[in-house]
Formats: C-alpha cells, sequence, structure tokens
C-alpha cells in the first residue's frame, strides 16, 4: 500500500506536466477511476468534472477492514488522511459522478451516500448511482455506466 500511495499521489503531478506540455483543454479534464479520485482533492483547479468508479474514498476505512487479517502493516492516521479523498473534500470544486455497487469491497454505500451529502452541503455538484446487484467493478453494467458517464460529462463540461 505504501507504493500505490506514493505512486497515486505522484499521478496527478504528471497529469500536470502533461497538460502543460500539450494543447490539452483544461474545461475537458476529468479524472476517472477508482483511485483516481485523489487527484479532484490533489489539484482540485485543474478539473472540469470527476467521476468515481468503484472508488476508495476513506484509506482509514481500509486499514480498519483489513487490520483483523493482518494483510497491510498499520500506517498513521496522517499518512492515511494524505491519501483518502474523504479526508480532504473541502478541497475539491469540480461537479462528480459516483457509481457504486451495492456489494462493493471497497466502500460502502453509506460511506458513498456520506460523500454526497458532504459534497452538496458544501454547495457542490455530486450525482451519485448505486446498482443494487453489482460488486467490484460493475461488471455486469458496463453499458449504463458509460452512459451515465457520457450523460454526466456532457452535463459538465
Amino acid at each position: 500500500m505504501r507504493r500505490r500511495g506514493e505512486r497515486d499521489r505522484s499521478r496527478p503531478q504528471r497529469g500536470q506536466i502533461l497538460m502543460d506540455s500539450t494543447p490539452a483543454r483544461p474545461s475537458l479534464l476529468t479524472p476517472l477511476g477508482g483511485r483516481f479520485f485523489f487527484a479532484l482533492t490533489q489539484y482540485p483547479s485543474l478539473w472540469a468534472a470527476g467521476a468515481s468508479l468503484w472508488g476508495i474514498w476513506d484509506a482509514r476505512e481500509i486499514q480498519r477492514m483489513a487490520a483483523p487479517m493482518k494483510a497491510v502493516s498499520r500506517f498513521s492516521e496522517a499518512w492515511l488522511d494524505a491519501r483518502s479523498p474523504l479526508a480532504q473534500i473541502k478541497q475539491l470544486q469540480a461537479p462528480v459522478l459516483i457509481l457504486h455497487g451495492a456489494h462493493e469491497s471497497t466502500s460502502t454505500v453509506q460511506e458513498v451516500q456520506s460523500v454526497k451529502e458532504q459534497l452538496t452541503g458544501l454547495g457542490r455538484v455530486c450525482d451519485v448511482h448505486v446498482f443494487a446487484d453489482a460488486g467490484h467493478g460493475l461488471p455486469q453494467e458496463t453499458q449504463a455506466c458509460c452512459e451515465r458517464l457520457l450523460c454526466f460529462l456532457r452535463q459538465s463540461c
């Protein structure tokens, strides 16, 4: 997890370098994916929108879930907070789409609903769709996810 966390922290920086060296239109830049939501909180002014597809919102929760199995070593709360979008949610500015499976193993439906409540409470746009019969990766929901994502991007960018 330590290396993964460090890689995640460097990806948005590499995105900034790419943006500075190409004719990318900032109004169309949108990080998509699970862990890429971290980019929205670390570089909030870069993004037109963001979409979380089965993402991890709170690294502290992952550590708590894994602790009984001793699958990962213990990390400090500060280290985990620095890698948790939930701990830095006030920095997020872009409209957000969250596509989530009700049986997701990396974050709960309650966690996702909490994210939506916090963002809307801050005056941010947050659209959440929970797929009732889906788990991690939403493999049976590809078409529905693509349609929702395209609609969201058309409205937000």
